[in-house]
């Protein structure tokens, strides 16, 4: 494009593709690279900002974030090499997942829900290119079993008729799906969680909002939204019927 501050009229400007944003003394500070964006459940992402927050945390050495297909729904994917490998890698297995947990929940403190990843994978040494940059392609593919969380069984009715919808809509068992986990994680989209709202909704004579789903998209959850609009209703009947009982026919 044509540099309209110049008085030379030949003289050019280039987009770089950097995404920056003006500080308040007039400096830019680089934000990420315009193509890495991506649009996951209606946000709009940006990878390198959630990659920037990771190499950040103290027990990590370095990260890359990719959008990865993963059972049909895009998910955010954290490819992430540790300071001390070998504390994470060459000892129990709880501590992989210890690693894991404590970093979500570092990274929750610095960014919103949607832009947590969903997947987190430890890496060893990272594949470079002859350029000596990082060869994603050359990266893990992941899957549903890296998700990797802890079961925890249903304990109310509400919870257990959850996780046979949910594993009816995710093509899952119920033994794989724990009270604590995140739809979306196990391959949900915005699609699928619509029919659950309506199904929900139908069984329980309720009017659970999508938007509320949304933001508590797990069993526990989402059964405590059911729990709670139950009693709403409740309390509405018995509200309208004492009305009714008091008023007068004038």
């Amino acid at each position: 494009m044509r540099n309209e501050s110049s008085d030379i009229k030949e003289q050019r400007l280039y987009c770089t593709g950097d995404l920056v944003r003006r500080l308040s003394d007039g400096s830019l500070e680089f934000v990420g690279r315009v193509d890495e964006q991506v649009k996951i459940r209606g946000f709009r992402i940006e990878l390198s900002e959630i990659e920037a927050q990771i190499s950040t945390l103290s027990d990590v050495d370095s990260a890359v974030v990719m959008a990865k297909e993963v059972q049909g729904s895009l998910q955010i994917v954290a490819y992430v090499k540790p300071l001390d490998l070998a504390m994470v890698t060459n000892t129990e297995e709880s501590s992989e997942s210890q690693f894991k947990a404590a970093l979500r929940s570092e990274l929750k403190e610095k960014l919103p829900e949607y832009m947590l990843p969903t997947i987190v994978m430890i890496i060893e040494s990272w594949p470079l290119n002859a350029n000596g940059k990082v060869d994603k392609k050359a990266l893990p593919e992941p899957d549903r079993a890296s998700i990797g969380q802890e079961y925890i069984a249903p304990k109310t009715e509400v919870e257990e008729h959850l996780a046979k919808v949910w594993s009816e809509l995710l093509n899952l068992e119920v033994q794989q799906i724990s009270t604590t986990a995140n739809f979306f994680e196990l391959g949900g989209h915005s699609l699928l969680i619509s029919r659950l709202v309506a199904a929900l909704n139908e069984q329980y004579e309720i009017s659970l909002a999508l938007k509320e789903v949304f933001e508590l998209p797990t069993i526990k959850g989402i059964a405590a939204l059911v729990e709670a609009s139950k009693a709403a209703a409740v309390k509405q009947v018995e509200t309208t019927v004492s009305e009714k009982k008091n008023s007068i026919v004038i």
